[in-house]
């Protein structure tokens, strides 16, 4: 099955790389630095480390691994100040077993790699990525077993690159917590999704307003919990921060373990050196570990369904482009692997219906750092090497 897999891997990216020399990633628009004056926000220390991914014992038996559920009502109590955590040090390290315990299981079963215990009928035959394989205690990550190791071939900087933009506080994923009562058990609390434009150092913003250019350009986040997080007006209607396009408003804690879910087919953006893979997941949930100090979210997981037309519309951003004949057969290429690697439905109410797969199963990891809400900045502009139509 691995040697399959890896010939996966190496046509697709093949296939998403062939007449390119360096693949065209989404580009965003970055403040003219020029040769403006560094400020240093403090030591940044050795690169942090990624921990190893740890899912539970489950005992014998499959036993599927889900987030916790929510704790008796009886448990909440007084509201404390908003709680905000920076998402960074995405894992893109996915190879070997990794992918195996990263995720959930998303369909309540053991997938063993053999269409008698698959959750819908495979689009066509998957002779070049195998079956449908669940990782340990049926975690369902296609995207780490087939998907990323083929995106790191296309673009082998990306992780690299995506690692530096996160540590200067670039384009993160931000959770603002408010109705937490701060305890390890709250069955309600309310969770607003945005992303970071920049993230300072509080030493670096004067009276607290918004940084100047050349706090954006030079400061070094601290990542000790006093650091400030600007978010993109994007992420809110007509930039207002009451008015959050991305919200779970029945968020909870269960045993210090936050649970969100994700709305569906919300725009979650990788990005790095100013490039961006934009993913839309459905049936989607990010769990993290509160630390005892809350001044981080631990082994932070997004796991969910990633649609095939879903991930299509990632391909202009390597500058396989619709409507341009050069670049047809490579889709049409890609299309056929996609196919070959669905492993799920990506409408949940639809599984076990013997339907075709349509979606890849998605899981990912990260570190969540604990940051104080600055003011909503205009969001950067997004560029794409397509011709406009």
């Amino acid at each position: 099955m691995q040697r399959v897999t890896s010939l996966a891997t190496l046509v697709l990216a093949f296939a998403v790389c062939a007449g390119c020399t360096e693949p065209e990633i989404v580009a965003r628009t970055r403040p003219d630095c020029g040769a403006m004056m560094i400020v240093d926000g403090g030591d940044a220390g050795a690169p942090p480390v990624d921990p190893e991914p740890m899912v539970p014992d489950g005992g014998a038996g499959c036993s599927p691994y889900h987030p916790p559920m929510p704790p008796a009502v009886s448990t909440e109590g007084p509201d404390t100040d908003p709680t905000a955590f920076a998402i960074k040090q995405i894992s893109l390290d996915e190879g070997g077993d990794r992918w195996r315990r990263i995720g959930f299981d998303l369909d309540t079963l053991c997938s063993d790699g053999t269409i008698a215990t698959a959750d819908c009928t495979p689009a066509t035959p998957p002779i070049v990525v195998g079956g449908a394989e669940d990782g340990v205690r049926g975690i369902d990550n296609t995207f780490g077993r087939v998907l990323l190791p083929a995106l790191l071939l296309a673009a082998p900087a990306l992780a690299v690159e995506a690692r530096q933009d996160q540590e200067l506080g670039r384009y993160d994923l931000l959770l603002q917590l408010t109705r937490y009562n701060g305890t390890d058990d709250d069955p309600r609390v309310d969770v607003v999704m945005s992303q970071t434009e920049y993230v300072a150092p509080s030493v670096g913003v004067r009276d607290g307003g918004v940084p100047m250019p050349a706090d954006i350009c030079g400061a070094r986040p601290r990542w000790d919990g006093t650091d400030i997080a600007y978010p993109g007006d994007l992420a809110f209607v007509g930039g207002d921060p009451t008015m959050p396009r991305l919200h779970d408003d029945h968020a909870y804690v269960r045993g210090g373990v936050l649970v969100v879910t994700v709305p569906d087919r919300s725009e979650l953006d990788l990005s790095g050196d100013g490039r961006t893979v934009r993913v839309r997941l459905t049936g989607a949930t990010l769990v993290g570990t509160l630390s005892r100090d809350r001044r981080n979210l631990q082994n932070v997981v997004l796991s969910g369904r990633w649609s095939i037309t879903d991930v299509l519309e990632v391909l202009p951003l390597f500058g396989l482009c619709p409507g341009v004949p050069a670049d047809d057969s490579q889709r049409a290429v890609v299309m056929q692997l996609l196919n070959m690697g669905a492993d799920i439905r990506s409408n949940p109410a639809t599984d076990r219906m013997g339907l075709p797969c349509d979606a890849m199963s998605f899981g990912l990891m990260a570190q969540g750092y604990r940051v104080t809400v600055g003011a909503v900045v205009p969001s950067s502009a997004m560029l794409t090497p397509c011709p406009m139509p």
